[in-house]
């Protein structure tokens, strides 16, 4: 997750951002949840592992893994934010989470919860600690949002677009007419932003052609929702477009087909073109450079 957080925050794609940690909390914690189920339903497997027999040691360790299991979700949860804040350029807030459930919370509240509760206080600690932990975490995230709202957006703390961000965000489905309004909008875009005139129209082109690349790879099936983002630079218009639609290989191009293909169009078009399957979603990245007026 972390090396996708910190490629779409250096692109300042805030809703591709939203959707890898939509997907990745989904993920994790189903994960968690059907892990928690397993080791309560099934202890002595666990500790069969460990080499843990005799008849004391599994009595007290099927209690200990059976409380333990119950922090997983709040782990996955820290884990989740903290590699979140390190990719979004928050460490000072990461790192605040590494001590609080690493030593601030957890050392004090086991050692109190040990003297009250014994043994068993100790693995309760875990529990609270992690979800404590969440909890100040989101806490912290909301009061910054809110004290700083000039610069940040929502809980996830995401910078606000100053008025020198060329960025272009649109949502759409691969349909023909929705295609040619955002290939007008775009070109329109870079014309505003001292993009020469005909990079903004190649630029609204191969917008155009992207989407409908997407539309013909996925014809007979479920019409997939498209994400389309553009960032105008001093020396590239780069094109990023996202969908959850089938696979499809954007980078090999039959040169021996005769057929003028939408992705023979494309690569005609751009200077640099990449693509990635991430988390079930189609990543299309494009270039060309930008033409000032």
């Amino acid at each position: 997750m972390t090396p996708i957080i910190s490629l779409l925050y250096g692109e300042k794609d805030h809703k591709g951002m939203d959707i890898v940690l939509r997907r990745t909390f989904l993920f994790v914690c189903t994960s968690c949840l059907v892990l928690t189920a397993a080791v309560i339903a099934f202890p002595q497997m666990l500790l069969e592992l460990f080499s843990v027999t005799s008849p004391e040691r599994v009595e007290m360790g099927i209690t200990a893994v059976r409380i333990f299991s119950l922090c997983f979700v709040f782990m996955g949860a820290c884990i989740i934010m903290m590699n979140y804040l390190q990719a979004s350029r928050h460490k000072a807030l990461s790192l605040m989470i590494t001590f609080l459930c690493g030593i601030v919370i957890i050392v004090p509240l086991s050692y109190c919860l040990s003297l009250v509760f014994g043994v068993t206080g100790i693995w309760w600690s875990f529990i609270i600690s992690e979800s404590l932990t969440a909890a100040v975490t989101l806490l912290v995230c909301f009061i910054i949002s809110r004290t700083r709202r000039i610069k940040y957006s929502g809980i996830l703390l995401h910078e606000r677009l100053t008025d020198t961000d060329s960025l272009f965000d649109v949502s759409l489905m691969p349909e023909k007419a929705q295609a040619s309004a955002v290939s007008k909008e775009l070109t329109e875009f870079c014309n505003k932003h001292n993009v020469d005139s005909i990079k903004s129209k190649l630029a609204g082109l191969l917008a155009e052609e992207i989407v409908e690349n997407i539309r013909y790879f996925n014809k007979d099936k479920k019409q997939p929702q498209i994400d389309l983002f553009c960032h105008v630079t001093d020396t590239d218009v780069i094109i990023s477009v996202r969908d959850n639609g089938s696979t499809f290989d954007s980078i090999t191009v039959d040169d021996g087909c005769e057929e003028f293909t939408n992705l023979k169009m494309i690569h005609s078009i751009a200077d640099k073109v990449s693509y990635s399957r991430t988390l079930g979603m189609n990543t299309m990245l494009v270039s060309i450079p930008n033409g000032h007026k």
